[in-house]
């Protein structure tokens, strides 16, 4: 899961799936006429974030960035997640 990550984090082909999905909630937004609690167009929030998603995945694919390898959310605390042999109820 790329939850939380900077689009700069994650790789260009799950860029290109952001984009997509935010494509479509734009086209969402624009049919139903959703308005933020300022009264400003979520349409255009949502095709912002798809063309900044696309922007970040064409710099991946060009090599003028290379995300992080993004280490697993159960690893990044630091727990040991296997259990001990005692804890097994079989």
């Amino acid at each position: 899961s790329y939850k939380g990550c900077h689009y700069s984090e994650c790789p260009a082909d799950y860029l290109d799936l952001v984009a997509e999905a935010k494509d479509y909630f734009a086209r969402r937004a624009r049919e139903e006429n959703k308005l933020t609690a300022k009264g400003k167009p979520v349409a255009d929030y949502e095709a912002a974030d798809a063309a900044r998603a696309r922007g970040w995945a064409a710099r991946i694919r060009a090599g003028k960035h290379t995300p992080k390898p993004q280490e697993p959310a159960m690893w990044a605390a630091g727990e040991d997640m296997a259990p001990d042999v005692d804890d097994i109820p079989f």
